[in-house]
């Protein structure tokens, strides 16, 4: 191949590599918000509209328990052949209608409908968890593509810096300014700063990969947002604690949708407990009957009392007794569980909360100090008081400073983001959200 035609197809190589970035560049107009991107994810995750059709299911048990006390209407025909008499089976040619109505059943439809109600508010409060975990996981890749961004300027000042010391080091070794292994060593920390480049170019990309797919919108974060989740200060004072947890068990979309379980449950079991109790109907029967097929056919009707009560069942009663009761001492366990489960969550996020917040405040001031370092190291480097490799270790520990203080902040921005779906503020993201387009461009 000719030095021409290598040169062509590595211009073609890189225009390739640069489409992606120019049509998204192209694609996005306007930044994503943080809180759009919680409303767009909560609107597009798939597990939502799952528990959506979880959510129809119930209302439709709901339906069917409500007609249990509203009037039956039907229409029947029977045809059969034989001789007349009590033992020869013979039933007569009918057409018809059937009219019944539920009067009394000890309670029967009421806990059907009760526990079909609890089932129906179990669902909405799964369809709302399913929005808070949707939008917690955008929340996180948001936060993670933030994080990268801030880890590759800092990257790219370290590259900046290492580049400008080459260039200075290749003017003074033709006069004998400097050492080989000078050279040697500062090219090795440029390209120690260039392969962390490629580690956090890839966590960004990563990161707005699996925002866009969460949200449906290929459009970036905001650049101008540095703290996605402003601290919450009145959740971070001491002695709060015990009033958040209550709050979150109260306010818990999962927690709550346990609890409406257990009472539909709880109902279901008091229904099949009645199980043995009668069922009174109303019924009205009217219809043209023949004997025979010789085509006279005369109206009759009936009306009276239809009363239903198991006698045998072969144990199916009690069968059916003993699961319900099972399900329901099943899911108060479950209940409790997950209470607990969740006050150690909350517990643990608050104070690791605490800790990121003190930690985050003293990287900050570590790289201040470590800059203060440096400038006046690189003065003394200027006046040929310091060596190469010497400021080449602060400047190093630098940016080990500033790396650390960005991966504290967003820890920070991350666990207050956990706390506020732990205690069902996430929740709380309003769908109006979704109609606001960001005017920041990136």
């Amino acid at each position: 191949m000719t030095k021409l035609s290598l040169s062509k197809a590595t211009l073609m190589v890189m225009a390739a590599l640069a489409m992606p970035a120019m049509s998204l560049a192209q694609e996005g107009a306007t930044c994503l918000g943080f809180e759009r991107a919680l409303v767009l994810a909560a609107s597009n995750d798939p597990s939502v509209r799952v528990a959506r059709s979880n959510r129809d299911r119930a209302a439709a048990d709901l339906q069917e328990a409500r007609s249990l006390r509203r009037p039956q209407l039907s229409t029947f025909t029977r045809l059969g052949v034989g001789d007349t008499g009590l033992i020869d089976s013979q039933i007569e040619n009918q057409i018809g209608l059937r009219a019944s109505q539920r009067i009394i059943d000890f309670g029967d439809s009421r806990l059907a409908k009760e526990a079909a109600r609890e089932d129906v508010a179990a669902q909405e409060s799964l369809i709302l968890d399913a929005r808070a975990s949707a939008s917690l996981d955008a929340g996180l890749a948001y936060i993670d593509w933030l994080e990268a961004r801030d880890q590759l300027i800092a990257t790219e000042d370290r590259i900046g810096y290492f580049s400008r010391r080459l260039e200075a080091i290749n003017s003074l070794l033709a006069t004998g300014g400097a050492t080989r292994l000078e050279r040697a060593e500062v090219a090795a920390e440029k390209a120690n700063a260039e392969s962390l480049q490629f580690e956090f170019e890839f966590r960004r990309d990563q990161a707005a990969t699996r925002l866009a797919i969460a949200t449906g919108d290929r459009a970036l974060p905001c650049t101008v947002e540095n703290y996605a989740v402003p601290p919450s200060q009145d959740n971070l004072v001491s002695g709060v604690l015990d009033q958040m947890v209550g709050d979150a068990i109260e306010d818990n979309p999962e927690i709550e949708a346990l609890r409406r379980t257990r009472a539909s449950l709880d109902a279901t079991a008091r229904r099949e407990a009645r199980g043995r109790l009668p069922v009174i109907d109303v019924v009205g029967i009217a219809s043209y009957a023949s004997q025979d097929f010789d085509g006279n056919f005369d109206l009759q009707t009936r009306l009276g009392v239809n009363v239903s009560v198991p006698l045998f069942t072969g144990n199916a009663l009690v069968a059916q007794r003993r699961r319900a009761s099972a399900q329901a001492a099943r899911a108060s366990g479950e209940l409790a569980a997950a209470q607990r489960a969740l006050r150690q969550s909350i517990e643990v996020t608050w104070r690791r909360t605490l800790l990121l917040q003190a930690q985050s405040v003293s990287r900050a001031d570590i790289r201040r100090f470590k800059q203060e370092e440096f400038k006046a190291a690189e003065i003394e480097y200027e006046q040929g008081l310091r060596t190469l490799p010497a400021l080449t270790d602060i400047r190093l520990e630098l940016e080990d400073a500033a790396l650390s203080e960005i991966r504290s902040r967003f820890d920070l921005e991350r666990e207050q983001l956990r706390l506020k779906a732990l205690t069902g503020e996430i929740s709380n993201v309003s769908d109006h959200t979704v109609a606001d387009k960001s005017s920041e461009v990136f």
